[in-house]
């Protein structure tokens, strides 16, 4: 897709500079994670796993629905890519219904418009996951301390304000989100 997406969004540069561009792009959703993992970490705290899932999951689907929509460089200019920036940064992609659509549709039409489809098709996979969140409970332990009142009031100045829990919070932001530490894997 990086081809693709390079000569669609940053056709400007040469190609070299395009593929840069395009790198620089998918490396975003990455940069954003310890953030990421900072907010909807201390939502879960706050209000539990179930809807933090909910709320995830939500933009994740939608960030990638919507790329199937963004206009290319040619129609919106540098708009174009900072929109598709914006949106890789909540973003994950879904390589196997790439390539299937790839090898479908053939190398030309791929190009030229069925890129679009694999995008597009994650507006299907976000309604099953929503759908699948909402029958979710939150889990024993959660519900436990939540029913004794025992959920944190300040959970970012509990993580960050004393140093033992300091260390650990940034060996789980080096290691995974602490969402995924606190709620059981996604």
């Amino acid at each position: 897709m990086s081809a693709i997406i390079a000569a669609n969004f940053f056709s400007a540069p040469d190609e070299s500079t395009r593929n840069i561009f395009v790198l620089l792009a998918f490396a975003a959703g990455f940069a954003v994670r310890p953030f990421g993992a900072l907010v909807f970490g201390r939502r879960g705290d706050m209000i539990g796993c179930k809807y933090t899932f909910l709320i995830t999951i939500l933009i994740m689907g939608l960030s990638t629905f919507l790329v199937a929509f963004l206009p290319t460089y040619k129609t919106a200019g540098i708009a174009a890519p900072i929109a598709l920036i914006a949106l890789r940064m909540f973003q994950g992609l879904a390589l196997m219904v790439i390539l299937g659509t790839r090898t479908y549709f053939g190398e030309e039409d791929f190009v030229d418009w069925a890129w679009r489809i694999p995008y597009a098709m994650s507006g299907i996979l976000l309604a099953v996951s929503v759908w699948i969140r909402l029958k979710l409970n939150e889990s024993p332990a959660f519900s436990k301390m939540k029913a004794e009142g025992k959920t944190s009031k300040a959970p970012l100045s509990e993580s960050f304000g004393q140093w033992k829990n300091l260390k650990i919070v940034i060996l789980a932001l080096a290691r995974k989100p602490a969402l995924r530490r606190k709620c059981g894997r996604l």
